[in-house]
């Protein structure tokens, strides 16, 4: 459970994602897919390709935490509503502990009771998975494919590429299996926009 629970570059204290603890064995599945089909590209820093699995993240949040937030409600609440009141806002109970608890009674069978009670959600979660491992292999594929080529056409001989250091997501709307517009900066401070679609009229 610790391990399921530990930080990861992806999470941002700063701007915390609903329920986020619960994703943590989803991204590790879609990162070991990922690595299996670009194993060996290094193109992309620790901080790139963190915001890539952080667009995963959200992803999997907006799908699931309306459920999350039901589960957790009619998990706290002990059936008495006065008592609960007094537990929660005056006596002020740790909302924390059972927040923690309620993550920990999720991971106890590996998520499998809460997929079997909403097995479209668990269907939604796997397909969300499969279509960023799919567009990420995609985008990165074809950055190592013309890698050569944005290097001789828009940066000099004396800055030559080496990473990419920071991406930016969330610029327009996800379409054709959840590929969306990205912002790539690279080492030397250069910017480029991937779009992936054709765009020819």
């Amino acid at each position: 459970h610790e391990q399921r629970l530990a930080p990861q570059p992806y999470l941002d204290i700063k701007e915390p994602v609903p329920f986020e603890q619960i994703y943590l064995p989803c991204l590790q599945v879609a990162r070991s897919r990922l690595v299996e089909r670009v194993n060996g590209v290094k193109m992309l820093a620790d901080s790139a390709q963190a915001a890539l699995e952080r667009q995963l993240l959200s992803q999997l949040s907006d799908l699931c935490t309306a459920t999350l937030m039901t589960e957790f409600s009619t998990f706290r609440s002990s059936g008495n509503t006065t008592r609960d009141f007094i537990l929660f806002n005056i006596i002020n109970c740790n909302h924390q502990e059972k927040y923690y608890a309620f993550i920990q009674q999720l991971f106890a069978d590996g998520l499998l009771s809460l997929f079997q009670k909403y097995s479209v959600l668990g269907r939604l979660v796997a397909s969300t998975i499969d279509s960023w491992v799919d567009a990420t292999d995609e985008f990165i594929v074809r950055l190592a494919t013309d890698w050569s080529e944005i290097e001789q056409s828009f940066s000099s001989a004396q800055q030559p590429l080496k990473q990419v250091v920071k991406i930016k997501l969330g610029l327009s709307d996800p379409h054709n299996g959840g590929r969306t517009v990205i912002i790539l900066t690279f080492d030397t401070g250069m910017k480029l926009v991937y779009k992936p679609k054709d765009l020819r009229i």
